[in-house]
């Protein structure tokens, strides 16, 4: 509910304050606002915040940008095991995207990320064993 009042004195808070009693074991929720402009730019807020699509298309954007922070930050993490540098797991990322592609990059792919041979050579040989436990 949307209350306008140009003052919001003692008499316009015992009226809200009556309200809420009346409506207490409702989900009433009271905005007093000041005058017309605000009323509407209330009333729009709730419209877009409440609107299906436009929090459907917020979460999805809150989530896409969530998982590519993460995603990101777990490659430079898995990287960095590699014994890289930061810079070297930044350029390798950027270079390859994803740590698939680094894993199945060709030496020419993995120079093309301004890497040098024998950085390059140390990820080939690392992706190509076996075993990968520590020892």
């Amino acid at each position: 509910m949307v209350l306008t009042s140009a003052l919001h004195g003692p008499h316009e808070m015992a009226i809200i304050s009556a309200i809420q009693t009346r409506f207490i074991d409702h989900n009433l929720r009271i905005l007093p606002v000041h005058n017309d402009s605000e009323c509407l730019q209330t009333i729009l807020t709730i419209a877009q915040a409440t609107c299906t699509p436009t929090c459907n298309i917020l979460r999805s954007r809150l989530d896409a940008i969530l998982s590519r922070q993460n995603s990101a930050q777990m490659i430079l993490n898995i990287l960095s095991q590699l014994g890289l540098n930061h810079h070297q797991c930044m350029v390798l990322q950027q270079g390859c995207g994803n740590l698939s592609s680094v894993a199945t990059a060709s030496r020419q792919q993995l120079m093309d990320c301004s890497l040098d041979p024998e950085t390059v050579n140390e990820i080939i040989a690392y992706f190509e064993k076996d075993d990968y436990s520590e020892g």
